[in-house]
């Protein structure tokens, strides 16, 4: 079996016109990946936007992920 891989991205206040773009396709990019033993992390680092509730919907509409609060 392949080793699980673990990613982890830091999130802050990334739902900006111009952000937003970069982390959805952050996101897509790391789970269009060939290897599937892996685990993905977001770490929302404080945000005062709407950062949290963007990943956690991002990961509703995906069907997938676990939110830890």
């Amino acid at each position: 079996m392949k080793p699980k891989v673990c990613v982890i991205i830091l999130i802050y206040n990334t739902v900006s016109k111009l952000t937003k773009n970069f982390l959805t396709n952050a996101l897509n990019s790391i789970l269009s990946q060939d290897y599937e033993n892996f685990k993905l992390i977001t770490i929302d680092n404080g945000s005062i936007d709407d950062t949290s509730s963007y990943v956690y919907n991002y990961f509703l509409n995906q069907g997938n992920g676990n939110k830890v609060k």
